[in-house]
């Protein structure tokens, strides 16, 4: 009888390990969305799932839970990394490779709006899509965001504002939902805290002031896509401060390094404009 208690024991033990495994698995994209500005409620989730697994295996045994919690940890692991590292492929696509196109299809094939609802508007913004992504943040329900993620969502709104000449309905946002709520607020992402940084320059900064900002922050940025945009509104405040040749040689840089950003076509422009 005690050889048959056991038995079961260890097939039920099996039964709760595949269970567990196939949860943890299932839980997958809750883990790997914290990499992408996550829903934490789904984190919450996972780490309740955890503690409730651990009173189950504390009762069969603790070398049964090491176990189970070791190559969980490791599946876990694994699934991750190579989820972050397919996201961070197609992140330098637009960072580096600055071809927006090629970034929104990926994006548009892996990840869905509603849940990763940043990474699309990074696209559509550097696309010069405007009318998407403000479309994209008037369909999300901010209030039922956690803190941090309606903050993010509140910067690019402001930012597509101005992208859309609405510098009064950008300013407003900032002042209702940003201003004294920023210095309350952990961003991890670098992204979100260089928006937050150029969106302040945008609404607060005189030309002279810009050139400057932009002209410090050209000194200290690596990511292409930063440089190549900085340089662009740079060019912008040039030409207004008629220092004409300095601008035509911010645009045309932009123009050979820009790639597929929407900016190469305005530099383009802006540059024929000059000539003429």
């Amino acid at each position: 009888m005690k050889d048959l208690i056991n038995f079961f024991l260890k097939i039920m033990m099996f039964v709760i390990f595949i269970l567990f495994v196939g949860l943890i698995l299932a839980s997958i994209n809750l883990i790997l969305y914290s990499f992408l500005k996550a829903d934490y409620a789904g984190i919450g989730i996972v780490i309740i799932f955890f503690v409730f697994m651990k009173k189950i295996f504390d009762t069969a045994g603790k070398k049964s839970l090491s176990i189970v919690e070791n190559v969980s940890f490791w599946i876990a692991k694994l699934f991750c990394s190579i989820e972050e590292k397919k996201y961070n492929k197609i992140d330098s696509i637009l960072f580096e490779e600055l071809n927006p196109e090629r970034y929104i299809k990926l994006i548009e094939k892996n990840y869905k709006v509603k849940s990763s609802p940043t990474i699309f508007i990074l696209g559509y913004l550097n696309n010069g899509n405007m009318e998407k992504a403000y479309e994209i943040l008037k369909n999300i329900n901010v209030e039922n965001q956690f803190f941090n993620i309606r903050y993010e969502i509140y910067i690019f709104q402001s930012l597509v504002l101005i992208e859309m000449g609405k510098w009064k309905e950008a300013l407003d946002i900032y002042i209702e939902y940003i201003k004294y709520n920023k210095n309350y607020i952990y961003i991890k992402d670098k992204n979100t805290n260089l928006s937050l940084e150029d969106l302040e320059a945008y609404l607060f900064n005189n030309n002279e002031k810009m050139i400057e900002y932009l002209t410090k922050k050209l000194k200290t940025e690596t990511k292409k896509i930063v440089i190549v945009k900085a340089k662009y509104q740079l060019g912008i405040c040039k030409e207004k401060a008629g220092k004409i040749e300095e601008a035509e040689e911010l645009y045309k840089e932009v123009i050979e390094n820009g790639n597929k950003l929407y900016i190469v076509q305005e530099a383009k422009e802006k540059l024929e404009n000059i000539k003429r």
